[in-house]
């Protein structure tokens, strides 16, 4: 699916919640224009526009932590939490956590946009700007946005008013199958292991590993590795792989999330990542679903 166009959009993170109200958005990249819908309660918000000639709607439950995009042509919708990649893309709530925590932002004072008083904020990379926003504190919304880093691209909302929500505005409806992002319909996980059996192993390897195994083996020379992750069988298997060094499991800036290390896959997938460890390092890999084959050797 196509990333919805939602382009750095700001809220105010550290507010209580959001007013009511329903607002259109024009949301405009490099000259072109397109036309959003805004709907906001006090607790979560829901965006609707048109891709591709497909309506698309987007609801964020950010108490939740729960991103729900919905494709209305096909009955589906995708959960994700809200700093999930693909809600960040689709959400420019999120998208705005992302630069807030990455770029720097400075008080430009107040101003009046489309009637409404704001305050306007610029964001800064360095010492470019890169953008400005004007962030309305009766909507807790932003009114517009200009990006600098792109020509004539920036957002504005129109035609603000007060907005009875709608409790079903902000729910699936009942007909609609749960898919992942590859539209395939969602095959619920179950609980993790409660017990693990250790199944030490010395590369080169290949092996069947079921649910409740923990795979373990040590790196003896620093090297490009391939691991080689396939579902063999007609239900779902899942791993996390996870790497150790002097006894200590290694900070997510050492060996990147869990979400990049798991490999939750479906009948007939394989996963062939190429991965780089340390000689000294031990590697392990439990399987929380399904069977597994794994293999792992030097790359050649």
């Amino acid at each position: 699916m196509k990333k919805a166009i939602l382009f750095y959009l700001i809220l105010s993170l550290n507010s209580q919640g959001f007013s009511q109200f329903k607002a259109s958005m024009e949301n405009v990249m490099n000259g072109n224009k397109e036309i959003y819908t805004v709907y906001s309660d006090k607790t979560q918000y829901r965006y609707e526009f048109t891709q591709d000639g497909q309506k698309m709607i987007i609801i964020v439950k950010p108490e939740d932590n729960k991103t729900l995009i919905l494709l209305p042509a096909k009955k589906f919708y995708i959960q994700q939490a809200c700093d999930g990649m693909m809600s960040r893309q689709n959400d420019p709530v999120q998208a705005y956590a992302m630069m807030k925590s990455t770029y720097t932002e400075k008080d430009a004072g107040k101003e009046n946009v489309e009637g409404i008083e704001c305050n306007k904020e610029e964001i800064y990379a360095d010492n470019d700007k890169i953008i400005t926003a004007w962030i309305a504190e009766s909507l807790n919304f932003p009114v517009k946005m200009v990006n600098h880093l792109y020509e004539n691209t920036y957002m504005n909302l129109k035609d603000i008013r007060k907005w009875k929500p709608d409790a079903a505005f902000f729910e699936v409806p009942a007909d609609y199958t749960e898919v992942d992002e590859r539209m395939r319909p969602v095959i619920p996980e179950p609980p993790a292991p409660e017990k693990w059996t250790t199944k030490k192993v010395t590369l080169p390897f290949q092996v069947e590993v079921s649910r409740g195994t923990e795979l373990v083996f040590s790196i003896d020379k620093d090297s490009h590795y391939d691991l080689t992750v396939e579902n063999k069988t007609d239900k779902p298997a899942k791993i996390i792989r996870s790497t150790w060094r002097d006894g200590k499991e290694l900070p997510l800036n050492k060996q990147g999330p869990v979400k990049f290390r798991t490999y939750r896959l479906y009948p007939g997938e394989k996963s062939h990542p190429t991965l780089i460890w340390k000689a000294g390092d031990v590697v392990r890999i439990k399987v929380y679903e399904g069977t597994m084959a794994l293999s792992v050797k030097e790359e050649e």
